[in-house]
């Protein structure tokens, strides 16, 4: 790759020859075309696609709908790429068919934000009841009225539709959490992994969430 600097090119596009221009931050870059563009397929290689394919389908049939929920650099890049940055590793556990999400594993990512993934804690009351405390000093301050909670909710088996609820949090909640402790935000349906993510909409920032799933206190 060069920069180049000539009044004969310019702003050029496309190729001359052996090289391809193109203009970035009004730079014009001359890249040299590769003599031969080989594809392989070595099973590591095989493997890597295969895990894309799987985060493009999973994307397209259901994450899509938590793209406000991931916070990305302006100009360098989107909320589909972090989708699948985040989640190459576990990309050979999501299975989907018919644009339906048929088999997952707990620990997907289903957002990126200012705040971690350990920010919130959350457990099952009773049997059927979610429970959170925010454990992230800031987030407690920052807490506000307007600010929501976003349910991720995905069935491994997948016979149950997956989906994604927003609850925007009380007064009464707000208090709570502020102060550290434990508020019931919502009833847990049973079989399905749960993302909760804190998203403020005021202030355009949300907190990183996984898919989990939550056993019964005993």
């Amino acid at each position: 790759m060069a920069i180049i600097n000539s009044l004969a090119i310019g702003n050029a596009k496309n190729s001359i020859g052996q090289i391809t221009y193109s203009t970035v931050k009004g730079r014009t870059i001359g890249r040299q075309k590769p003599v031969h563009v080989a594809n392989p397929r070595t099973p590591r290689q095989v493997a890597q696609r295969e895990k894309m394919a799987n985060l493009v389908a999973a994307w397209r049939a259901f994450f899509f709908q938590t793209r406000p929920f991931w916070t990305v650099i302006k100009g360098y890049g989107s909320a589909y790429n972090e989708f699948v940055s985040k989640n190459m590793p576990l990309a050979d556990q999501i299975t989907v068919e018919n644009n339906e999400i048929k088999d997952i594993t707990e620990g997907i990512y289903c957002s990126s934000g200012k705040y971690g993934d350990t920010a919130i804690y959350t457990e099952l009351y009773g049997e059927d009841e979610l429970q959170i405390r925010i454990r992230d000093m800031q987030l407690q301050e920052e807490l506000a009225l307007g600010d929501e909670l976003v349910f991720v909710l995905c069935d491994p088996t997948g016979l149950y539709p997956t989906t994604v609820d927003r609850v925007v949090l009380t007064e009464t909640q707000i208090e709570e959490l502020k102060q550290g402790e434990k508020s019931k935000v919502f009833m847990y349906p049973e079989k399905y992994y749960v993302g909760i993510i804190y998203y403020s909409s005021a202030r355009g920032v949300s907190s990183t969430a996984r898919l989990k799933y939550f056993e019964p206190l005993p």
